[in-house]
């Protein structure tokens, strides 16, 4: 690199951290000075990362061509390990940022301690002097990408940043994990150069699927999640000269990498620092998003500047007019009223005749008649007052009293003002005048003229309207304190509006300059990066360069630990004294114990019980569960037991559905294959389950169908969302094939069923599949039940997984040989562990396939010991545990002769081992609950024929006096079976409810915190998307998985209750023969009883629950840094508790009323059916007894027939407890 290219690049870098750290990105500054101090090394990094399982310490020991680093098929790596060419020594960073160093070599097992000790190391930097690299060149192993712990997401962080050049390593088998296709996603936003790898291709078999279509489907996978790489290497270290391997190519690519080193370091450099630069940018946003935080609920507010600005003008405009209303609506109440009393005619012709009259008598010498003229002058003056003041009233009633009040009252309600109170006052409103009043408005030294006269009744007119103008005012006046405070309320009301706007304008403005400044400041340092603009001057870029950590000379000691043994004891079944019962043997002998009763008509009812037992063990079909996660191999082994290859057999998940091999009937032989398929609201319910990972509500299936392009393209989809995509492609393409048999069962040839089970345009819309299949298992009567992978996506397959957890005889898991428990997988192993103990029998068979990849027999025991610890934490005890080769095993079976190499350390497929333990387990252990059942019936059959005998032989009398002492034996017994009170365990059963139920709850919160980790780490936010936005996704997750996580409690739950029900009646049953037995030692009572518990259902828990319930707890997340590093995850944790718990508690307490009120009817019935056996076996035993008191009997052929049942049960005997 030339030192003008160098120094400028040097010089924009250097510009950029001092301008960060201004800005206070700490965050972003260090990983920049990072890129700083690599690039003046010229130092090209070469990262190699994947899943643990992936092969990255094996392919970087191959390159370094020495066992330099641990491998191990178990986890190992916990930190960054780097290699680069240098003088003998060995960094460790830790956790504090401290740095030790080791001189010297060391070798792999030494690094190994060093590696593993994650809690304290973050990165081991390893300079070897012999290291077959060029100088200057780094290779770098990280920790699988698929840990959870916050401390190893972080350090892999830390480091890929650097990273020139990515190889993203995959086990051959789980390429399309969502895990992968979501990082390499990620890496490729980050605009890094990144190769795929695919290795441990040697596990791949052409007869089951071509190379050329295994290439196909990775780039499709790939091409679906719309990503592109600079190119895709399949290898293998276990078979070199594997015809696809493309090794030797990688190899060659790499040496091409390292010698373009300083083309690579360059850009390198500059994709990282743009990627950091859009990093700082969002971390300016997100401090700007802080500031305003303050302004949350202005800013959500839709309304520009200038249209705040209008509001506020608007908004003084009115407080104003506010302000005048009480001037304004007093002008125009007196406005009105003025025009009511101006409008008001009071003085019509008519009413001037009277006021002229009255006048005259005023103004005039008025006189009437000649003689006693003095008395009717005064009668006629006070009649023509009285007449005119009459008419006055009437006409002020109507002209003027009415409308004035009508007035009043409809302005006050138009402005709001009127009141009762106010209201009375107004009709009550009465203007006093009297007659007095008229003399009092003449004018002194009027005269009786007819101008006067209009001017009179113009001056009564007015004198009036003044008195109704002052009532009015006066009524106004008082409701003018309603208006004063209205408007005092609605100008204080308007003016807060303002405050409002005017806090709303300056947020605006404030996000504005914000805006406006991160605007300039983007454009300077892009114009700095494009050289558009200089780089300012007097940049301290020596002082930067030497900020580097030091390096602690003393010997840095980790902390001691006791070193343990990692292998763990893994039971193994001894055979020695277990052979499988030769039940064929056996049932021959229970024949002829059955010909021997048939002659004796009173043991009918035992022989006929007999015979009933019998038949059922012909008849017993074993039902086999197949689990294990996607690419464990579970087809493959289901292969192997069949010995053909039977299931198809495919890297890419396959079992969608319920697949049943069931042994062969006459109506149904060997090759028939019936398809069930879904009806369709079971599609539907499918449907809406992936549907509410979108936050979208379907109601019907056409809608749904309808709305799978919109789905498709939704924006920044999460993984999880993303693992749906391929089952709604699937139900696209295929619907309108399948559309007329959902619901229905069609018959399909054994050619079709792979096609069925692999090809998901058709698997997506089967419910189950039966296929009957003729070979040494079936024959055994098993039924293999091959399930969904316990990560299917299909959520009504927890139920059904359950269904055959419960029911099934046996139980078999699969694991593969280098991978750890996925989630799924632990969720699942969790619920054996919870219902391990309500099983009678240990039903659990655990397999680990592919044992060949074992590179010795130490690292077989390794893992063997790994599995068993790991199942120890799922609470699964001693499990049966054998190391299989699927692939072997199925060559065996076909008689084929397999290469030893193929074996690798194994002796042989394991199978073997295996089908020893399994075909005992079977036709010992299950088949000895069935067997003991039949024993006992022959037993009971000899104590009652040793009974009837001796009572045979009696006299006459003897039998008369014995047949009165069993009839109330009988009876009594009868009394006691019947009068027996179950009451205290009716309540003890409440008790039990509630003390599972609350464990339930106790065992939830203690898994919370490990849990909470697990949705919401570094990793879970890594998007190209709103952070912010992605959180409350891993929330609902969360909750979703809570949900989860207590209905599967529930469903242990239930079984953990029905196992208390079998032993209470057990107990109950135990203490009922004890009584029965003081009153005849002698009877038999089997009181077995075959019930078959209903299911309980289940509701959802807490359904209505939304993000908006978590909105304290997510107000504590500000950006991730603060969040990881300091304690705002834990503020966080607890704040979502919080919102959990009450939550779970009232989901707990629905659930226990519905655990009493459903087991209290289980109850019930059993022990009404219970009950009713034993009052048969009360009532069978006497009648045979009685039988032969009553009758005369052979006795000779009743004691022949004693004696040949006893030699068979002496058979039975023998074959049961064979040595």
């Amino acid at each position: 690199m030339t030192n003008i290219v160098q120094t400028n690049g040097m010089k924009k870098l250097v510009c950029f951290y001092e301008e960060w750290q201004k800005h206070g990105d700490a965050e972003n500054s260090l990983k920049l000075f990072e890129v700083i101090q690599k690039y003046k090394q010229e130092q090209l990094m070469i990262a190699f990362c994947g899943h643990f399982s992936a092969g990255k310490s094996t392919m970087m020991n191959h390159l370094y061509k020495a066992q330099l680093l641990p491998t191990s098929p178990i986890p190992t790596s916990a930190n960054v390990v780097k290699i680069e060419k240098g003088m003998d020594r060995v960094v460790v960073t830790v956790k504090s940022g401290e740095q030790y160093e080791y001189d010297g070599a060391y070798s792999a097992e030494e690094l190994k301690q060093i590696c593993k000790d994650g809690d304290e190391v973050i990165g081991v930097h390893i300079y070897r002097n012999d290291a077959p690299i060029p100088e200057g060149v780094m290779l770098v192993d990280t920790p699988g990408i698929d840990s959870t712990d916050d401390a190893h997401q972080l350090a892999t962080e830390s480091t890929l940043h650097l990273a020139d050049v990515i190889f993203y390593m995959m086990d051959y088998n789980h390429v399309q994990s969502e895990v992968n296709l979501q990082f390499v996603k990620e890496l490729k936003q980050r605009n890094k150069t990144v190769y795929l790898v695919v290795n441990q291709i040697d596990k791949h078999k052409e007869n089951e699927l071509s190379f050329e279509n295994y290439k196909d489907s990775v780039k499709q996978s790939f091409s679906n999640w719309d990503i592109e790489v600079g190119g895709v290497y399949y290898t293998s270290l276990r078979m070199m000269n594997h015809p696809h391997n493309e090794i030797r190519s990688l190899e060659a690519l790499i040496t091409s990498i390292m010698k373009e080193k300083e083309q690579c370091v360059r850009t390198g450099m500059e994709r990282e620092t743009e990627y950091l630069m859009g990093e700082h940018f969002s971390f300016i946003v997100s401090e700007n998003e802080k500031a305003l935080l303050k302004y949350e609920e202005e800013l959500a507010s839709p309304l520009s500047i200038s249209e705040v600005v209008e509001k506020k003008e608007e908004l003084t405009e009115a407080k104003n007019r506010e302000a005048s209303k009480e001037s304004h609506v007093r002008n125009e109440f007196i406005k009105g009223l003025q025009a009511i009393l101006d409008n008001a005619y009071l003085m019509p012709f008519e009413m001037r005749e009277l006021a002229n009259a009255y006048l005259e008598t005023k103004l005039t010498k008025f006189k009437v008649g000649l003689l006693f003229s003095k008395g009717k002058t005064e009668q006629e003056k006070q009649r023509r007052v009285e007449a005119f003041y009459s008419a006055l009233q009437k006409t002020v009633e109507t002209q003027l009293d009415f409308h004035v009040k009508e007035f009043i009252v409809a302005f006050l309600k138009e402005e709001g003002l009127f009141t009762e109170e106010i209201g009375k006052d107004i009709y009550g409103l009465e203007i006093a005048f009297g007659p007095e009043m008229l003399a009092e408005v003449i004018k002194q030294g009027a005269g009786f003229t007819g101008d006067y006269l209009l001017l009179y009744t113009a001056d009564v007119a007015n004198e009036l309207k003044k008195r109704y103008f002052i009532k009015a005012q006066q009524i106004f006046d008082k409701s003018a304190v309603v208006l004063k405070q209205k408007v005092r309320e609605a100008v204080a009301r308007i003016e807060e509006e303002i405050e409002t706007y005017t806090m709303l304008q300056t947020a605006k403005e404030t996000q504005l300059q914000y805006s406006n400044n991160l605007e300039a400041y983007e454009d300077y340092l892009r114009n700095v990066w494009h050289d558009h603009v200089a780089t300012p001057e007097g940049l301290q870029i020596d002082e930067i360069l030497q900020r580097e950590t030091q390096i602690v000379s003393e010997k840095f000691t980790l902390q001691e630990q006791e070193i343990v043994n990692d292998n763990v004891a893994v039971h193994e079944e001894e055979l020695k004294g277990t052979a499988a019962l030769n039940i064929q043997r056996i049932l021959e002998k229970v024949k002829k114990a059955e010909t021997i009763l048939e002659p004796l008509p009173a043991l009918k009812h035992v022989q006929q019980e007999v015979i009933e037992k019998r038949r059922r063990v012909e008849t017993k079909q074993f039902t086999v569960a197949l689990f294990g996660a996607f690419s464990a191999g579970k087809s493959s082994f289901a292969n192997a037991l069949l010995g053909d290859k039977v299931l198809p057999v495919s890297p890419n998940p396959t079992t969608a559905t319920i697949n049943q091999i069931l042994p062969v009937t006459e109506e149904k032989p060997h090759g028939t294959v019936i398809v069930q398929f879904k009806s369709k609201q079971a599609l539907l319910e499918d449907m809406k389950a992936v549907y509410k990972l979108f936050h979208y509500e379907i109601a019907t299936l056409d809608e749904a169908l309808a709305q799978i392009d919109k789905v498709m393209k939704y924006p920044s989809p999460t993984g999880k969302q993303k693992t749906t995509f391929s089952f709604l492609r699937a139900v696209q393409k295929g619907y309108d094939a399948v559309s007329t048999y959902l619901g229905e069962q069609v018959q399909v040839t054994l050619e079709e069923f792979s096609d069925y089970v692999a090809n998901e345009e058709k698997s997506c819309f089967v419910e189950y599949m039966e296929l009957y299949y003729d070979c040494a298992l079936t024959r055994q009567g098993v039924a293999l039940v091959d399930t969904p992978g316990a990560d299917s996506i299909n959520a009504r397959h927890t139920d059904v997984a359950f269904q055959y957890i419960k029911n099934a005889d046996a139980i078999l898991f699969v694991t593969y040989y280098n991978h750890v428990f996925s989630r799924a997988d632990r969720e699942f192993l969790i619920q054996l562990g919870r219902v391990k103990d309500t099983f009678a029998l240990d039903k659990m068979f655990f397999l680990i396939n592919a044992a060949d990849l074992a590179e010795s027999e130490e690292e077989l025991e390794m893992v063997k010991g790994y599995i068993a610890d790991q199942l120890l934490q799922y609470g699964i005890r001693n499990p049966r545990l054998f190391a299989i080769s699927s692939l072997c095993a199925l060559e065996e079976k076909q008689r084929k002769n397999v290469e030893k190499e193929k074996y690798g350390i194994l002796q042989n497929s394991g199978i073997t081992k295996f089908e020893e333990s399994f075909t005992s387990f079977m036709m010992r252990d299950l088949m000895l609950v069935s067997v003991h059942a039949l024993y006992g019936a022959l037993q009971g059959a000899d104590q009652l024929l040793v009974n009837m005998i001796k009572g045979a032989k009696q006299g006459n009398e003897e039998k008369e006096k014995q047949t009165k002492k069993y009839e109330a034996e009988r009876d009594q017994l009868l009394h006691i079976i019947s009068s027996y009170s179950v009451l205290a365990e009716e309540q003890a059963m409440q008790n039990e409810v509630k003390e599972l139920l609350y464990y339930v709850q106790q065992r939830l919160f203690l898994r919370y915190n490990d849990v909470f980790t697990e949705f919401i780490n570094p990793a879970s936010l890594r998007t190209d998307g709103n952070v912010k936005t992605q959180l409350q996704q891993c929330v609902m997750e969360l909750v979703a998985f809570i949900q989860h996580d207590l209905l599967q409690e529930m469903r242990a739950t239930s079984l953990r209750l029905e196992k208390w029900i079998d032993e209470a009646m057990k107990r109950a049953k135990d203490e009922i023969v004890v009584n029965c037995k003081v009153e005849n030692e002698s009877i038999s009572m089997n009181g077995t009883v075959e019930y078959e518990y209903k299911d309980i259902t289940h509701k959802e828990p807490f359904p209505s629950v939304e993000i908006k319930d978590f909105k304290k707890a997510l107000a504590h997340f500000k950006n991730e840094k603060s969040f990881f590093e300091k304690n705002d995850k834990a503020f966080m944790q607890e704040d979502a508790k919080s919102v959990l718990e009450p939550l779970v508690s009232n989901y707990v307490a629905d659930e226990k009323d519905l655990f009493v009120h459903h087991y209290k009817q289980e109850w019930d019935m059993k022990w009404n059916l219970f009950q009713k056996v034993m009052q048969q076996d009360v009532m069978n035993y006497y009648e045979s007894i009685l039988f032969a008191l009553a009758e005369t009997i052979d006795v000779s052929l009743y004691e022949q027939s004693k004696e040949q049942l006893q030699k068979q049960l002496v058979e039975i005997e023998k074959e049961i407890y064979v040595i």
